[in-house]
């Protein structure tokens, strides 16, 4: 097979999502930016690192390109986001040394062995396909905790440095690119632990009954054929799910006794602020190790292996809402809307999770659903603990509409608020804003509809709805249109 068969065969035109759940897509795909995408996406494959500098930080070159193709982004797009971001990336280079099945475990956490590691996860993709993929190298006890040896802890690898090898294999699941899955594997292979102590061994421990993953066909033609038919995850969840009857709490009631919590205090962790971007994960670890233990306690009764018949989804909803109230509703400060970026990575990364959920068995799903959790308490934590003024956001960022124009039924901006947030999204530049916006909007969609009084555990949790997410949003696209915005990296250490 020649070179360019194989990455044909990696990069094939984007696939439908693998779950009903999975975010939508806008109108103004076409087959031309199908193929502009994909262009675009092989380049940055065979010509660039998935590192920006020696530094460690990212390309995110992949995660624009396919929001803003989501979003519907015409043709030209693809294009100016290449020419923008390439001159900032790191070449591709080949590494000391191959890895093999034997010497996979070796070099684990080394960047310097990206390339070798994502030749590695090339042949396994289309050895094993995607499902068995996930549960040999990233959500299998072996994987974590081998019978032998030191923890491996590779599923705080996946989530690691502000979740973005996550984020990478998120994008080639939802649009079925075996490429970059293996971008994201071989990503999640180069990266550090960073707060091991929020993966426990225990949470491999699974009922018998819950210990068989469901029967997979191989990647074959089609990615997509994968995904668990939805009627069967359905019943699996189910039956790996049901216990006894156990009540799970909210997220919110668990991110109130962390905000309650004084050990977590900035002054009792002398946390500061980071002087360059790389610190800011050395916050996160020192949280980890100083009470990563305290975090994984706050949520046990959040999702625990013994519980009712919880439904998954239900879980990942929390989650969405989380993140969105702790970047959005936190960052709503005195004198004007902090856009954290570490916190605006919770929600990037959480807009996943249901492509993920379509390929994985309930009780993996558990153990991501949880140490995702955790990881999200733990960069709370780590940016300073703000606690979110849910009444004054509220208070804050009530809609205002223009004045109806003369013969018109409403101002063309109130009439749908997100249509001018997506224009501004499509047209700006910035790499991270379409990725966030998109959620945002994605989130909208499906969660928009619930009303004041719907949630508790959090003081004024009852003033939480689903204008939550247009709010965030605009708050969002209004600091990125200042003259010289960017995102704030300050923290809330005061």
């Amino acid at each position: 097979m020649s070179s360019n068969d194989f990455i044909d065969l990696l990069f094939p035109l984007p696939s439908p999502a693998p779950s009903n759940a999975c975010p939508e897509r806008f109108p103004g795909i076409t087959y031309e930016t199908k193929l502009a995408l994909t262009r675009k996406l092989k380049d940055n494959h065979t010509q660039f690192h998935a590192f920006r500098n020696e530094q460690g930080l990212h390309n995110t070159m992949p995660h624009q390109l396919l929001a803003l193709f989501a979003m519907g982004g015409s043709t030209p797009l693809y294009d100016a986001v290449y020419k923008k971001q390439e001159a900032e990336l790191l070449t591709a280079f080949q590494s000391p040394e191959e890895i093999t099945a034997e010497n996979y475990h070796k070099f684990l956490g080394n960047k310097d062995y990206y390339d070798a590691y994502l030749e590695y996860f090339h042949r396994v993709v289309f050895e094993l396909g995607f499902a068995a993929t996930l549960d040999e190298y990233l959500l299998s006890r072996g994987a974590n905790y081998p019978e032998t040896g030191a923890p491996r802890h590779m599923v705080n690898r996946l989530l690691a440095r502000s979740f973005h090898p996550m984020i990478y294999l998120g994008y080639g699941i939802e649009f079925g690119f075996p490429g970059l899955v293996a971008e994201g594997l071989a990503q999640m292979a180069v990266h550090p632990q960073e707060a091991p102590s929020l993966l426990l061994a225990s949470d491999f421990e699974i009922p018998e009954d819950a210990a068989d993953a469901p029967d997979l066909p191989p990647l074959q033609a089609g990615f997509s054929s994968l995904t668990l038919n939805e009627r069967k995850r359905s019943l699996l969840t189910l039956k790996y799910l049901k216990g006894d009857n156990k009540f799970a709490v909210h997220a919110f009631t668990v991110l109130a006794r962390v905000v309650k919590d004084d050990r977590f205090k900035c002054s009792a962790l002398n946390l500061k602020p980071q002087e360059d971007l790389s610190e800011a994960a050395l916050l996160l670890e020192h949280v980890g190790k100083e009470f990563g233990s305290a975090i994984v306690e706050y949520a046990a009764d959040w999702l625990p292996d013994d519980s009712g018949a919880y439904i998954l989804e239900s879980k990942v909803e929390e989650l969405c809402w989380l993140g969105t109230l702790l970047y959005g509703i936190s960052g709503y400060q005195t004198d004007g809307f902090v856009a954290d970026y570490y916190l605006m990575h919770i929600v990037t990364s959480s807009i996943f999770l249901p492509s993920f959920l379509a390929y994985l068995s309930p009780a993996s799903a558990i153990v991501l659903l949880r140490t995702f959790l955790r990881t999200t308490l733990a960069w709370y934590v780590a940016r300073g603990r703000p606690a979110p003024p849910i009444r004054k956001f509220y208070a804050g960022t009530a809609p205002s509409p223009p004045p109806k124009p003369e013969g018109r039924l409403a101002d063309a901006v109130s009439a749908n608020p997100w249509f001018p947030l997506i224009q501004q999204t499509l047209a700006h530049g910035d790499e991270h804003l379409p990725t966030l916006q998109r959620a945002l909007a994605h989130f909208a969609k499906v969660y928009g509809d619930r009303t004041k009084g719907s949630f508790e555990g959090l003081d004024g949790a009852e003033l939480v709805d689903g204008t939550l997410f247009l709010r965030v949003a605009e708050l969002t696209g209004k600091r990125m249109e200042k003259a010289g915005s960017t995102w704030d990296f300050g923290g809330f250490f005061q």
